[in-house]
């Protein structure tokens, strides 16, 4: 599991963007876990979760991709906005990945 391509939105204000790719063995079901989280340290597990997302991953899937997206919002100020990624069951690598980036500011067009 991992994530790639993370942080702000080149066309949303206060919005950070992921891609997250799963690969697995195909042989049950199972689900993606998304934690957006927001604080003022660079690691998830001194900050607040701000937002869930639950992905299904269905059984024979071997291969997933998604890009997702969350809007924090223009009056959360602290410094660090980030996702950690997981998987039920937990996956043999990639488990509690997580990216971070500086807080995303407006757009202006």
């Amino acid at each position: 599991m991992s994530i790639s391509g993370f942080g702000c939105s080149k066309s949303l204000s206060y919005t950070t963007v992921a891609t997250v790719t799963v690969q697995t063995d195909g042989a049950a079901t199972g689900t993606l876990l998304l934690s957006w989280y927001h604080g003022n340290s660079r690691t998830p597990q001194t900050s607040t979760t701000v937002a869930t997302e639950s992905v299904p991953l269905t059984k024979g899937q071997t291969s997933f991709s998604g890009q997702y997206s969350h809007y924090y919002g223009g009056d959360d100020t602290t410094a660090d906005w980030g996702l950690t990624v997981s998987t039920k069951p937990p996956a043999d690598s990639g488990n509690g990945s997580f990216q971070v980036t500086p807080r995303c500011g407006a757009i202006i067009t």
